[in-house]
């Protein structure tokens, strides 16, 4: 078979007589010795994706143009991690452009269109939200213009839906494209427009069906004018998008120019991740996919044909999802696989590894995974799987893009990542497999991220060989109980086990042949025997004497001598009395916990009688009672009580001491009793009856497991500090914690009484106990957020003592209360199942810090907020590791009153506090208001400090800053020539500490331009048809100051149409000033037409400098 292990052929002629039977073992062996093995394995990864399959506008940022040279236009304010950056250039000549830094940077195209009109558009994916503007390079260029945009919800890996389509104009007033044909539904179709000229604006006059939205129209007057201009449209379905083009209104200097344009199509990022199947997959195959994804509400669904293992999420503040499927392969597979998810994410990855040898009908063996802490170590925690030569696979995930190290022993087969590597944003992932020999414990495997520390997930399991990838026998073991009667048969099993401690068995045929062998006074009820995995046999010896048990024959072959055993005791003597105690079979027990009726039934005979059995006579014996402690082999000082009298304890290596215990037999010789044994562990009874003479009534119980009736929970505690939980039971109760500090807890495996028990974490495999948590309040079905436990939560056995362990290093990421939750470690204590316990109510936690952010109300170069003017304060709660917290939030009940100030000081401050803005650990406060004492103070810098009722503060963290501007709107009276336009300027200005300057930072403060009864008066001659304001351009509506003034123009009202017009502008209360001494008003001042334009009557005029 293809699969099979490739052992080294076995030459005959060598074998001796001597080696015959070694010879016959290896050749029986090498036939049915195989193993799993690994086939192959593929990955892939999206970077993120909306739900709706969609592409939204994010914004632009602000262009910059120069006479020459490069250019450093601003990248939006909103964008984030993954969006699609677009810059568009245009330059009075026709030298190339390229973006020297940041790295990252892809030129579309580049094209140019005569001399006076080079046109390039560039673009990149955000690798973070933080990203430097650009550095267009114009080396020994003329005037250039360059903005940049930004677009969510692009295919990183396929941007493009089909090449740009461009074209070139000559001089006139439009702008064209060329013709695309898209190939996906929900395209972004972009008219990229190019001109060398400044003019007014753009307008789409050929749409080609699509609605039109505009992004930027940027024109500078520098080097005789130029302008770039950039709309977009949706375009739900596939389909051909014929040639779009833009008409240019023209501004008072502009004329008709040359133009280039482009037509591109932007594809919406994949909401489906899809993985092929790994090369040489063949029919019978088990096929293992694991799928990651942040962040972790978005469900991963399953294909079809598949089986979901387990889906695990980590709900810490960088929160994720990991998948982990399995699927038999068959013959027919198709190329790949696709897995949807339910919503919008931030990245995916996924990875699938094949493997033959798998037993197809169970293939997992044992699994298990849960969340990790926040770190570049990320492990699995131990399973114990119950087959022998079972193949281990390692899934590791963390919401980070780092490349990864495999576990010790493991070997790496997907290491995949969502983004660019080393980078704190999107997910990646690897994939590890390793074969293990032995059905023992994996213990815990850790892997290693290359990136920024983060949380994650890990996941392990492992894979069931199939019946014909079983190895060979090791050894057959004997089971019995110690005591025979002659007067009865004797149960004996008899187990083919493929490893030294006989947690796994062989599955194939095995034929034995028992030792000892047939007399006249001893009889097997079959012997040899065939059987699968294990069988018992009954043996009769009707006279007194001791047997050896054994095996004279094997097949096929063992490879270590047969082994026989009493309960844990190594022991191939079976002594056969006249008489025996038989329990029945004692099943699993509870720690503390009174038994069941236990029934004992005392046997006597004749030797050599063989069915003449009797037993004792009904009424109250006194019985010697003892037990052993089976694992751990020694007992801890606690004693089983039978009919609540404790009775001897006896280590696993014999029994030397007895209890009497007075029990009731029946007609029968039967009699019941219960027991309870406060600790934990493997034991067995043994008891005993003298008879007359020196023989005795004697017999063993059958080995049981006591396991802990639960987990209990103390001395919960701040690590720093010793300050006790104080167990609150909601929002209102006392702060315990600060979230992701370290907190103490003291864990115990307990008997029903609650006492501990000191044998746990001494079995010969020590059992131990995994931590993790529950949320308590608020209620995780109305929004709380779990959050994540981290610390020590893997308290492995060795850590135990005397039944308890203490964990200094836990923390909870979060705000609110949780519970404490301890199960068995590998799930599975002794072979009975797990035993899981909760703790009562622990906290209340609160945030770690704030911190806080300052969107000035002008994002200017040097962004500012004048006094009196409103601003954005946004607070985020934060825990220890800066994470943000999800539980503060004022639906929720946790967040508390946030008072803001200038680094402690809330002088001049109003609408300063904040509760209800707080949603999901963050809020903003739109509504503070800092001013000034006087209009007549310096600027001022303050620093935004938040304090909660807690006592939770910024004071220690980022702590933004905001520049304040005593500020006021100037405007100026003008007069000149009816003949004439009349221009005049408003200032925005602020208070520089001896003076009033220009505020050459304001390009946001924006005004009214004012008509006739609201804000214009005319006197004189002059009337409104006379003459038109316009405000850099605009006749009406809004105008934005840019570099602090605004260009106010009258148009010229002709000959003899003297007079004046009164102006009052309409200003924001904060640029408002007391321009008349009786308060702040609004700044006026008087256009004055004709008021001396000198002798009509001149011949010649000259003017003398």
């Amino acid at each position: 078979m293809t699969d099979s292990l490739k052992l080294p052929a076995i030459n005959t002629a060598f074998c001796s007589k001597l080696l015959v039977v070694l010879c016959l073992w290896l050749l029986t062996n090498q036939s049915i010795q195989a193993a799993i093995n690994f086939r192959a394995a593929s990955q892939a990864s999206i970077s993120s994706t909306t739900g709706s399959s969609s592409i939204s506008y994010v914004g632009s940022g602000d262009n910059d143009s120069e006479d020459n040279g490069n250019v450093n236009p601003d990248l939006p304010n909103s964008f984030r991690t993954g969006d699609m950056l677009i810059c568009i250039v245009e330059s009075r000549d026709n030298v190339a452009h390229s973006i020297s830094s940041p790295s990252g940077w892809t030129r579309l195209y580049s094209t140019s269109n005569g001399a006076n009109s080079q046109a390039s558009l560039f673009y990149k994916f955000a690798t973070s939200s933080s990203e430097n503007d650009p550095t267009i390079s114009h080396s020994g260029g003329s005037a250039i213009i360059a903005n940049c945009l930004a677009f969510r919800g692009v295919d990183t890996n396929n941007p493009f839906d089909a090449s740009y389509a461009a074209a070139s104009s000559g001089a006139d007033n439009t702008v064209e494209t060329g013709s695309l044909t898209t190939v996906t539904a929900n395209t972004v179709v972009v008219f990229a427009g190019h001109m060398a000229d400044n003019h007014g604006s753009l307008s789409i006059t050929s749409a080609g069906g699509l609605t039109w939205n505009k992004s930027i129209f940027d024109s500078t007057s520098k080097s005789n004018g130029l302008a770039i201009s950039l709309h977009y449209a949706s375009k739900a379905t596939a389909g051909t998008v014929e040639p779009i083009v833009g008409t240019v209104s023209y501004a008072s200097s502009s004329a008709a120019a040359v133009s280039n344009g482009a037509l591109l199509a932007l594809r919406p990022q994949s909401s489906k991740i899809t993985v092929n199947v790994p090369t040489g997959t063949t029919s019978g195959d088990v096929m293992i996919a694991s799928v990651a994804v942040t962040p972790a509400a978005v469900t991963i669904n399953t294909p079809t044909g598949w089986t979901l293992i387990r889906t695990i999420q980590n709900t810490s503040s960088t929160r994720s999802r990991l998948a982990v499927f399995r699927r038999v392969a068959t013959a027919s597979e198709p190329a790949s696989y696709a897995w949807t998810f339910s919503r919008s994410h931030s990245g995916a990855v996924g990875g699938i590894l094949s493997f033959s040898g798998v037993d197809n009908t169970s293939p997992i063996n044992k699994e298990n995974g849960g969340t990790t802490v926040s770190s570049t170590t990320h492990a699995a925690v131990s399973i114990t799987p119950t087959s022998a030569n079972v193949m281990l696979v390692g899934t590791f995930s963390y919401a980070s893009a780092g490349t990864w190290t495999a576990p010790t022993g493991m070997t790496e087969a997907v290491d995949v990542a969502s983004r660019t590597t080393n980078s704190s944003s999107g997910e990646s992932m690897e994939m590890t497999y390793q074969t293990q020999a032995t059905a023992t414990a994996t213990g815990i495997k850790t892997a290693t991220a290359t990136a920024t520390r983060d949380r994650g997930v890990s996941h392990i399991l492992a894979l069931k060989p199939a019946a014909s990838a079983s190895v060979g026998i090791d050894h057959i073991q004997i089971e019995h109980d110690g005591n025979g009667v002659t007067c009865a048969s004797e149960t004996i099993v008899v187990k083919a086990c493929l490893d030294t401690a006989c947690n796994n068995l062989y599955t194939g045929s095995t034929s034995v042949t028992l030792l000892p062998g047939t007399s006249s006074n001893i009889s097997w009820a079959g012997n040899p025997i065939t059987f699968t995995g294990s069988t018992s046999v009954n043996l009769s010896v009707t006279s007194v004497e001791t047997v050896t048990l054994g095996t004279s024959s094997v097949s096929p072959a063992a490879g270590n001598a047969s082994q026989c055993y009493v309960n844990a005791t190594q022991n191939c003597s079976l002594p056969f009395t006249s008489s025996a105690f038989n329990f029945t079979s004692i099943p699993s027990q509870t720690a503390g916990t009174t038994s069941a009726a236990i029934t004992m039934h005392a046997i006597t005979g004749t030797s050599g009688g063989g069915i003449n059995c009797t037993g004792l006579s009904s009424g109250s014996k006194a019985i010697e009672l003892a037990f052993q402690c089976a694992d751990p082999a020694t007992c801890a000082g606690k004693q089983v009580s039978i009919n609540s009298t404790p009775i001897a304890s006896n280590p696993a290596s014999g029994v030397s001491a007895y209890t009497s215990v007075n029990l009731t037999f029946d007609s029968s010789s039967k009699t019941s009793f219960t027991l309870k044994y406060p600790d934990v562990g493997k034991i067995n009874l043994t008891a005993r009856y003298a008879l007359s003479g020196s023989s005795h009534i004697q017999g063993n119980s059958n080995v049981f497991v006591v396991k802990p009736f639960g987990f209990a929970f103390s001395a919960i505690k701040r690590t720093a500090d010793n300050f006790a939980n104080p167990a609150a039971n909601n929002a209102s109760g006392a702060p315990f914690i600060k979230a992701s500090n370290p907190f103490s807890a003291t864990v115990s495996a307990i008997t029903s009484s609650g006492a501990a028990t000191p044998n746990f974490g001494n079995e010969s495999t020590p059992e131990g106990t995994l931590l993790s948590n529950s949320l308590v309040d608020p209620d995780p079905n109305n929004g709380g957020n779990p959050g994540t436990l981290n610390g020590s939560l893997a308290v492995t056995g060795d850590l135990f003592s005397s039944g308890s362990s203490q964990i200094t290093d836990l923390s909870w990421d979060d705000v609110g209360i949780i519970a404490l939750s301890a199960d068995i470690l590998d799930g599975d204590y002794l072979g009975t199942g797990n035993v899981t316990s909760t703790s009562g109510p622990i906290g209340r936690f609160t945030p770690d810090h704030f911190v806080t952010t300052v969107t000035p109300a002008c994002s200017s170069a040097t962004p500012f907020t004048y006094s009196g003017q409103h601003a954005d304060v946004t607070v985020t709660a934060m825990d220890a590791q800066d994470d943000q917290t999800s539980n503060y939030d004022a639906t929720l009940g946790y967040a508390k009153t946030i008072t803001l100030s200038d680094a402690g000081s809330t002088s001049g401050f109003s609408l300063n506090t904040m509760v209800n803005d707080m949603e999901a650990g963050i809020g903003t406060d739109s509504d503070i208001v800092y001013s000034f004492a006087s209009k007549a103070t310096a600027p001022a810098t303050l620093t935004l400090r938040a304090v909660d009722t807690d006592g939770i503060s910024s004071q220690d963290s980022i702590e933004d800053t905001e520049l304040v501007y005593s500020g006021r709107l100037s405007l100026q009276n003008a007069s000149g020539s009816e003949l004439l336009d009349l221009p005049m300027s408003l200032e925005a200005q602020y208070w520089a500490g001896s003076y009033y300057v220009v505020n050459t930072d304001d390009s946001c403060t924006q005004v009214t331009v004012p008509s006739v009864g609201s804000g214009l008066a005319f006197g004189g001659n002059l009337t409104g048809a006379m003459t038109t304001l316009t405000i850099d351009g605009i006749n009406s509506g809004l105008s934005t100051l840019s570099l602090g003034i605004s260009n106010l123009l009258w148009t010229k009202p002709g000959a003899n149409n003297t007079g004046y017009v009164d102006m009052t502008i309409t200003a924001p209360t904060w640029l408002q000033y007391n321009w008349t001494g009786s308060g702040d008003t609004d700044p006026s001042a008087r256009a004055t037409f004709g008021i001396y334009k000198g002798s009509e009557k001149v011949i010649y005029m000259r003017e003398v400098y």
